[in-house]
Order: C-alpha cells, then structure tokens, then sequence
C-alpha cells in the first residue's frame, strides 16, 4: 500500500531520477523481503513506538482512532491467531558518473 504513496516507489523512478543526475549505466532492480511474526501483537507494537510513518502516525491518533485502525489491520491481515509472514519490496539502483 506505501508504495502507491511514496516517491520512488514505481518501476523506472530511481532510474529516471539517476539519469536526471547525470549518472549513466544506470541499472534498477527490486528486492523483496519477508518478515516473520509471532502474534499480531508483535506487528502491532511496532507501530506503537513511533518509527518511520506509519508509526509516527499512529501514535498521533487519539485511543479511538487508534483501535480502530488495529481492527481494521487485524481483518485485513486475516485475523491472524498465530505466527504469520508479510512480504515487502524495495526499490534498488546503481549508476556510474560519467568519465
């Protein structure tokens, strides 16, 4: 969902963005990435500390906004009554200066 939202985030953004730098052999390739869970609570407090965003976000919600988000992503994860794996992507480049 964050990568509809952030800059960078679609296939040829970095490599443009390395061209308009003046950089040339530019090459862009996406990583992907999963990470493991024991519980929603784990995921979930992790948003409670205030990192990055999403984080910052939420814990600038009032209680009641805040409780309703946590339902919201419980159902969307499934409602997850045990361990459980999200998968994300990044964006990766490279490029040279020109000699």
């Amino acid at each position: 969902l964050e990568v509809r939202q952030l800059k960078l985030g679609n296939p040829g953004e970095l490599r443009d963005l390395f061209s308009k730098a003046g950089l040339v052999e530019s090459a862009e390739s996406t990583l992907s990435v999963a990470s493991m869970y024991e519980s929603f609570e784990e995921l979930w407090n992790g948003f409670l500390t205030g990192i990055g965003p999403a984080g910052a976000y939420c814990i600038a919600l009032g209680p009641e906004h805040r409780e309703a988000i946590r339902a919201q992503l419980f159902n969307l994860l499934g409602s997850p009554d045990g361990p459980f794996v999200l998968g994300a992507v990044a964006r990766a480049a490279c490029g040279r200066v020109p000699t």
